[in-house]
């Protein structure tokens, strides 16, 4: 149920940080460029779930279908920015 988007979402997310998952990259006209990351942001939060490291992240991830819309919480910088994604 949830593979087809996961792959969508996840391929561009690739490496733990100290305080969330580093985006390493991300393809044009998939989900995470669709909402505004990129390359080098650190996801925090993705909905109403923390993601301190990959196995959380990918926990929240799975919370998700394809269709749901959620907000992401990243770091760019010195800045926390809020994006809205549709999976």
């Amino acid at each position: 149920r949830h593979t087809r988007y996961w792959r969508d979402w996840s391929s561009d997310v690739c490496s733990s940080d100290l305080e969330g998952v580093r985006v390493d990259g991300v393809t044009d006209g998939r989900t995470a460029q669709k909402a505004g990351l990129v390359a080098g942001d650190i996801i925090l939060q993705l909905g109403a779930y923390p993601t301190p490291d990959l196995q959380k992240y990918m926990e929240a991830l799975g919370r998700f279908s394809a269709g749901d819309k959620t907000e992401v919480r990243v770091r760019r910088g010195k800045d926390t920015l809020r994006f809205d994604i549709a999976f």
